[in-house]
């Protein structure tokens, strides 16, 4: 859903993971802000507060890793798209380091993202970034595969 609240999060992923079959293909689109917290990234809904700490920082925020965790189980084909890195929003005194972390997934599993493990991405000056411009652009392309998308 666009725009989601850290309520919303939650339902959306438990409405989606009560509806879908055990052996479905899931796919999943997020641009907004994300961050990375020693190792563990982050993706941070428009409800989270203003960073005044790391605490109330992630304690808003929805692990990465528990999102790939829910939906990669059970034989899922699932595709991750990351539109989400951003530099440390407080500062050089927290354990914050730019971009995403790199992750680890298992078989049947694909994660992209917008720009290399820590770095921060650019939002450019069109409705959509050039990553989702270019993804928008190519899987429009009948036959294409998603890793020969990703290289275009």
């Amino acid at each position: 859903g666009p725009d989601l609240t850290a309520d919303g999060f939650v339902k959306l992923f438990h409405d989606a993971e009560a509806k879908l079959p055990e052996s479905s293909a899931v796919l999943i689109f997020y641009a907004g802000h994300g961050m990375q917290v020693q190792g563990e990234n982050y993706l941070l809904p428009i409800d989270t507060p203003d960073p005044e700490n790391l605490d109330k920082l992630t304690a808003h925020a929805v692990k990465l890793n528990d999102v790939i965790a829910k939906f990669a189980s059970r034989g899922r084909q699932t595709f991750i798209f990351l539109d989400a890195c951003r530099n440390n929003p407080l500062g050089s005194g927290a354990n914050i380091s730019n971009g995403l972390a790199q992750v680890e997934v298992g078989e049947n599993t694909f994660v992209a993202f917008a720009t290399q493990p820590g770095n921060v991405t650019v939002d450019g000056t069109d409705e959509n970034s050039p990553f989702t411009t270019a993804l928008l652009k190519n899987v429009e392309i009948p036959g294409l595969s998603i890793s020969d998308m990703m290289i275009r």
